[in-house]
């Protein structure tokens, strides 16, 4: 049969969609980028805010119209599902499967019950991946996503993931390691190790935290840079601010959500850090590695917050300088503190306002350190052909930065140096760069 699915959410959604993927193609159905020509249509959904669940139900609503006749199997799956459950039945009563997180592995046992019985399933239990240490190689890529934790712990008050995903366990740091070489293997020259809290990873049984897990990663040959997301500020430690003085191999950037400016705020959303402490995070990174790249997540309108709150935020994005973020309006999410505690007092239209005002300075910000850009010769992984433009490449800085490049040459894979020649809204144009060999030096790896 052919399959069809679409993510809303996060790097965790899209590396359940690769699993997906993968557990559907070994059993022989196939991948069809069009949800007309499909069999089966799979829905990968986020709950964490609110515009991507919206998304997500729209989107279900368009498939089951365009069931023919029961020909065509449609599933919701993720953190909404699991959130959701029986609504949805309700909502949709046409629709065959409902799966959270956990099920995933459980997924063409459930799709042959939905084949043989016709009739709808909901499965969104809390058992599952625990214990679970296989995992699937999906297609060929340049660049993976690997989990290395799942769950979260922190309970953030604007947070519904511990409730959705379950408490934080670590995976094992053999099966880790096996995954990653088998990805190099297949042809992988980037990985992005995941986890709700990925700096919080602690393998008891081998006694590795997360430095030690970077340093045996960067150990493996053949693998040319390793990212990771995402980071929480209280567990930044010195260890890891030092891991970027010498593993190469490490990119020169760091995810590292803010949410808020604001002691006061900080302290209600339960974020264990203060604005203060961020700062210093931020200046130790940069006295290791002068030009890192630090982007983050910003929440305005959250519960109780005035207009100096608002004010303490974006002088903190003056002080950090940002090279992106990712900012969203505060909405209520079930089950979390903030839901059953806090009044949602913040009206609609000064958060619309507040975002408004810190995009366009945190756009401002992006944009200028992009300039600053042109004219520089840069290290870039080649990731992909662009679907868009013939003979174009799309690569990527290891500051994360998109750089887009005309060539002839087969570069897929190839890690280059290119001629940054303009810098556009949200990525750069570059040229190859013919003054010198191709291949990035290990000195030169961490220079953008």
């Amino acid at each position: 049969m052919n399959f069809y699915i679409e993510t809303y959410g996060c790097q965790m959604n899209e590396r359940d969609s690769e699993e997906i993927n993968a557990l559907l193609r070994m059993e022989g159905h196939f991948e069809t980028n069009s949800s007309r020509n499909a069999d089966i249509i799979i829905i990968n959904t986020c709950s964490v805010r609110e515009k991507p669940s919206q998304k997500a139900l729209s989107a279900v609503g368009r498939y089951i119209k365009s069931k023919n006749q029961g020909k065509k199997i449609v599933a919701i799956c993720g953190c909404f599902a699991k959130q959701e459950g029986e609504r949805l039945k309700e909502r949709f009563p046409n629709i065959d499967l409902i799966f959270g997180p956990q099920q995933i592995k459980d997924l063409p046992i459930l799709l042959n019950q939905v084949l043989k019985e016709r009739r709808s399933i909901i499965d969104t239990s809390d058992t599952g991946y625990v214990n679970e240490e296989k995992f699937l190689i999906d297609k060929d890529s340049v660049t993976a996503f690997v989990n290395i934790t799942k769950g979260c712990d922190n309970f953030c008050s604007f947070c519904i993931v511990p409730y959705l995903r379950g408490r934080e366990f670590s995976r094992p740091k053999t099966v880790i390691l096996e995954e990653i070489k088998k990805r190099v293997e297949n042809g992988v020259k980037e990985i992005t190790i995941l986890g709700q809290n990925v700096n919080s990873y602690y393998d008891k049984h081998s006694n590795t935290d997360f430095v030690d897990l970077l340093e045996d990663i960067h150990s493996i040959e053949g693998l040319e840079r390793i990212r990771f997301t995402t980071s929480h500020p209280k567990d930044v430690s010195n260890k890891l601010i030092m891991a970027f003085s010498y593993l190469p191999k490490l990119c020169n950037h760091i995810h590292l959500p803010v949410q808020s400016g604001s002691d006061r705020i900080l302290s209600l959303m339960n974020r264990k850090y203060s604005r203060q402490h961020y700062i210093e995070i931020t200046k130790k990174l940069r006295d290791i590695r002068k030009n890192i790249s630090i982007t983050t997540d910003i929440i305005v309108g959250f519960p109780t917050e005035t207009d100096q709150d608002f004010e303490d935020t974006l002088s903190l994005v003056e002080e950090v300088k940002f090279d992106t973020a990712f900012s969203f309006k505060y909405s209520p999410r079930p089950m979390t503190i903030a839901y059953r505690k806090l009044r949602d007092d913040v009206p609609p239209k000064t958060k619309e306002i507040r975002l408004k005002i810190l995009q366009g300075r945190i756009e401002e910000i992006a944009q200028e350190k992009n300039r600053n850009l042109e004219g520089k010769v840069l290290d870039v992984l080649v990731e992909e052909k662009s679907e868009k433009f013939q003979g174009q490449y799309i690569s990527r800085t290891s500051c994360n930065r998109v750089v887009n490049i005309i060539s002839n040459e087969e570069l897929k894979g190839k890690i280059v140096k290119v001629k940054i020649t303009k810098a556009l809204k949200h990525s750069l144009l570059g040229e190859l760069w013919k003054g010198e060999h191709h291949e990035e030096s290990r000195s030169s790896r961490n220079i953008a």
